[in-house]
């Protein structure tokens, strides 16, 4: 994307372009130049790039008459003037700021520039350079009541301990200003975590107390200019500081190495929380972005602050949130920019507007009618509930195991999930999501998705067109399989492979990111979709690394790749008036499991033996416990290890199937092969 004349911004990085004089792109190896100028504001990178170009155009004129300049001596000449550049403008800007002001009315770019100008300041005294003369540090030590003498080294470490309490003063205001207006969140947030590493960093070289609040705290702290100045005059003139540093644009992960992060924001402590229990196999790879929407739930709702600050009430605040939270949130790319505070209130007032609609005009002023209104809208479960809790309170406990917590503060998080199951409910856990009923498993299959739709995006109208992709697949595969719908829409083609000449396929593979331990499994393929040319289609002839339906990808901060496809399925049930009521006459959710429950309860009824069932299914099972305690016992265990491919092979082709596919087969010899014979020719 083009910020300028000069430049171009390529994700978060600004580079410098210009195109080489053809005269000399043979000798200087290159038709263009290209370098990375870092990430920083578009007024300022287009700045840069105007004095760039000036440089590397008079270095061009140089060139055609100097047949020495090569390459190498252009890269040097851009290096060095982007360089000094930035050593100019930190110098002159904080000269500015700090005699004049700057006034910013955009929050997001005030906060970016006062953290440009903090790592400029960092980045020139990690040089040994400061932004003050050595009169300023004079005047500075003493007012603060330390003597500094003559001794020019000693006023050479003050200025740059001065100027690392500016810099600490500039990466405060910008922590606050933008936690202060939200703009931590959504994929175009700033990236504060960053920032408040580095300030946590200073603090701890300066020996300052880092206990005072930052961003996300109920009462952040901005430390003046001249208040910050004294402190470190007074604390570090009389020392040579070994500045810590930290090169733009990278995270700093300084924080992680110190011996106390209880100090930490709590962002910070839960990342190193995890990496350690990822490393220690407590929980699997990917956990960090299982919890990333409790994580940001947590950071929204209460706040980044150190773990030692948090108190019982900022967990009860939390799960208050967790309560409002509409049943679908940061699903849509729209609803990531928004905060979950935001998508609450969203739904308040939509709830309230559909009421509206239909309320008497007496109903619409009673205040507390319009409350109860807005309050009427899908919300979480209390299990969901629950599982947000579960990820946070971790970190506490590991906090507390290792030391950063005092031991009387497991009140603060204990006794605080919330009622499930029958006592809420008053369902069974086989009742809160039961099957599709026969009926309605047949209805499905008659629809214009597998015996002919209209058009390729419009699948819910009859027509003479059939496409084999996941939306088509799905249904057979949940039905005649009872996998769940994450499991197949990530599959690849090398995941279905033949074992001791069975199709099969195989979860037992270590890149498939699966509910729990039992899920890994391999599951055989059922004659009627071995009928229905499923092997042919999906995975004869194709790269073993493709997916195998390329229509699906992943849902970006959710990570799953069914979403759409559960999306489009629940579409065809809708156009079937097909719901699925629970006995408590409440409708339950998900479009595929009601698929899965139908399949386990059909192999059941088959006298297909619990264990297995257990295992085709990929629930942990008590049926194959007890089999493996009556091996111990002398009776000859067979579900010690997985079960043979042929026995497992045996059972699922006793599954009673409610649907007849052969016409299925028919449409698809009468219609699909027409169909890409046609795109294959167009």
């Amino acid at each position: 994307m083009r910020t300028g004349h000069y430049t171009r911004l390529k994700g978060r990085v600004t580079y410098f372009r210009r195109k080489v004089p053809e005269l000399l792109q043979e000798r200087l190896a290159s038709t263009e130049i290209c370098y990375r100028l870092g990430v920083i504001s578009s007024n300022l990178a287009e700045r840069l790039g105007r004095r760039l170009a000036v440089e590397v155009d008079d270095f061009f004129e140089r060139a055609k008459s100097d047949p020495m300049l090569k390459s190498a001596d252009l890269t040097k000449l851009v290096q060095t003037a982007v360089a000094g550049w930035r050593e100019d403008d930190a110098i002159g800007a904080a000269t500015d700021i700090q005699r004049y002001g700057r006034p910013l009315l955009d929050p997001r770019e005030q906060a970016t520039a006062w953290a440009e100008l903090a790592i400029g300041i960092i980045e020139q005294v990690g040089r040994g350079i400061s932004v003050y003369d050595t009169a300023f540090v004079t005047d500075t030590a003493r007012s603060a009541g330390v003597a500094t003498g003559e001794d020019q080294a000693v006023l050479a470490t003050g200025g740059r301990a001065l100027s690392l309490g500016l810099a600490m003063h500039y990466l405060k205001s910008a922590v606050a200003t933008a936690s202060m207006h939200g703009l931590a969140v959504g994929r175009r947030g700033l990236p504060v975590g960053d920032w408040q590493g580095r300030l946590f960093a200073l603090e701890a070289h300066l020996g300052l107390d880092q206990t005072a609040q930052v961003a996300g705290s109920k009462n952040p702290v901005t430390v003046p200019p001249s208040v910050a100045n004294e402190s470190i005059a007074a604390n570090a003139i009389a020392t040579v500081p070994n500045p810590w540093r930290t090169p733009a644009g990278q995270v700093s992960s300084r924080h992680a190495n110190t011996d106390d992060s209880s100090h930490m924001p709590f962002s910070a402590l839960m990342t190193k929380c995890i990496a350690v229990r990822i490393a220690g196999i407590e929980v699997g790879e990917g956990y960090d972005e299982d919890v990333k929407s409790s994580k940001r739930i947590w950071l929204e709702s209460v706040g980044d602050r150190p773990i030692s600050d948090y108190k019982r009430d900022d967990f009860l605040t939390f799960r208050s949130t967790l309560q409002q939270v509409p049943k679908s949130y940061w699903k849509s790319e729209a609803s990531q920019d928004l905060s979950i505070l935001e998508i609450i209130e969203q739904s308040r007032s939509k709830a309230h507007a559909e009421w509206a609609k239909t309320a008497p005009p007496e109903k619409r002023k009673d205040q507390s009618a319009i409350e109860r209104a807005k309050s009427n809208y899908v919300r979480i479960s209390n299990t969901t509930i629950n599982r947000h809790m579960s990820a946070i309170v971790p970190v506490f406990v590991w906090a507390l195991a290792n030391a950063h917590l005092p031991e009387d503060t497991r009140v603060v998080w204990n006794d605080l999930a919330l009622p499930t199951g029958v006592s809420v409910t008053g369902l069974k856990p086989n009742e809160e999501r039961p099957a599709f009923s026969l009926n309605q498993v047949q209805k499905i299959a008659e629809h214009p998705v597998w015996l002919g739709r209209k058009s390729e995006y419009f699948y819910n109208s009859p027509g003479l067109i059939i496409v084999r992709d996941s939306l088509y697949w799905g249904f057979p595969i949940a039905l005649l399989h009872g996998m769940r719908r994450e499991e197949f829409a990530q599959l690849r083609v090398r995941h279905v492979r033949l074992i001791d000449g069975i199709w099969v396929f195989d979860l037992h593979a270590r890149d498939l990111k699966l509910k729990n331990g039992p899920s890994r499994r391999y599951v055989p393929l059922h004659s009627w979709l071995l009928a229905l040319g499923f092997v042919e289609a999906m995975v004869e002839g194709r790269d073993l690394n493709e997916r195998l339906f390329p229509d699906l990808a992943d849902a970006g901060e959710s990570d799953k790749f069914g979403d759409s496809l559960g999306k489009r399925f629940a579409r065809v049930l809708e156009d079937l008036s097909i719901v699925v009521m629970r006995k408590n006459n409440t409708e339950s959710d998900g479009a595929y499991h009601p698929l899965r429950h139908r399949f386990i309860t059909d192999l059941l009824t088959a006298g297909v033996r619990e264990g297995v069932v257990d295992y085709l299914s990929g629930h942990s099972s008590g049926a194959r416990e007890r089999e493996r305690e009556r091996g111990r016992a002398g009776e000859r265990s067979r579900y010690t290890e997985d079960p043979p491919i042929a026995e497992l092979k045996e059972a699922i082709e006793r599954l009673p199937v409610a649907v007849d596919f052969q016409p299925w087969i028919e449409a698809w010899h009468r219609l699909g092969r027409e169909a890409a014979k046609t795109r294959g020719k167009s």
